[in-house]
């Protein structure tokens, strides 16, 4: 089982590695205390944890002597790891006289479920096994912004194609959602919000039959010229949405030395039951697509 931290670091626990999303190579090894401190706030996200908790599921529990003093080193450690990719270290709140709570936005990816734990007593320092095994279930944001479909007739098709073509079309639009919101900036809009799982996108217009929408915490002109960038950047890529229906992610502004026009494109062709059969990612660096 993988983690991806608030749609940007990707956390792996056999591992004890966190990553940047869209770039491997950029990564940071966690101590194996550490690891399991993140493990622990993971299973209880944005829930407030006693220091006793941690102390007993992170050190007792692996035959290991509980300390105040260890706690607060491997919160620093995390906070730091965080750090260098970008979040605020107050991710990890302190909650004076009662512990800590996790304020990330997590999903978890591949297997549903994590390997039980050795039986065996860890080295001082490795985990057992790989984690314990995590009870609470994190799903990823995966419903289009449309109202809810019927399910096909059972005759349609056979309950394991079914179910492959629903999970291929889940995982595309999850690929596409993250590649864009990776790399969206984060300043505030206000438009009519459009709903995609657990997390908001505002719907800034349509364009024939495109719909196009954009991450909420992100400025853009008004609706107007913003449907303008949107068919001007649509035409240069010779998307056509007088032909095909499709949802568009659209977001634009400058990197972080505003140097650089960035535009990010996430398209997804929408068939008659509303379902994304076919989507694709553009990333155009001050003109050139990506």
């Amino acid at each position: 089982m993988k983690y991806i931290l608030n749609l940007t670091i990707v956390f792996n626990p056999s591992e004890k590695i966190l990553m940047e999303l869209n770039d491997e190579e950029r990564a940071v090894t966690l101590s194996n205390p550490a690891s399991r401190l993140l493990l622990e706030f993971i299973k209880h996200q944005n829930e407030p944890i006693e220091r006793d908790v941690l102390l007993k599921n992170v050190w007792e529990d692996y035959g290991f002597t509980a300390s105040n003093s260890n706690l607060n080193a491997y919160v620093s450690e995390l906070r730091k790891a965080l750090a260098a990719f970008g979040e605020d270290p107050q991710i990890i709140t302190t909650i004076p006289k009662y512990g800590f709570q996790f304020t990330a936005r997590i999903e978890s990816v591949l297997s549903p479920t994590l390997p039980a734990p050795d039986n065996g007593k860890e080295q001082d320092g490795d985990i057992a096994a790989d984690t314990k095994e995590i009870s609470t279930t994190i799903q990823p944001d995966t419903a289009p912004p449309h109202p809810p479909i019927a399910p096909l007739p059972q005759e349609v098709m056979a309950p394991g194609r079914k179910y492959l073509t629903m999970l291929r079309s889940k995982i595309l639009l999850i690929l596409v959602i993250l590649s864009v919101l990776a790399t969206a900036l984060k300043i505030y809009a206000n438009w009519a919000d459009v709903t995609i799982g657990k997390a908001n996108y505002l719907l800034a217009g349509e364009i024939d039959q495109c719909q196009i929408f954009i991450q909420k915490n992100v400025a853009f002109p008004s609706g107007t010229e913003t449907l303008d960038m949107a068919r001007h950047d649509l035409r240069q890529r010779k998307v056509d949405c007088s032909v095909e229906k499709h949802s568009i992610f659209y977001t634009k502004g400058s990197d972080g030395y505003k140097i650089n026009q960035l535009t990010f494109i996430g398209i997804c062709a929408v068939d008659e039951q509303g379902r994304y059969n076919e989507c694709q990612t553009i990333r155009i660096n001050s003109g050139e697509a990506q």
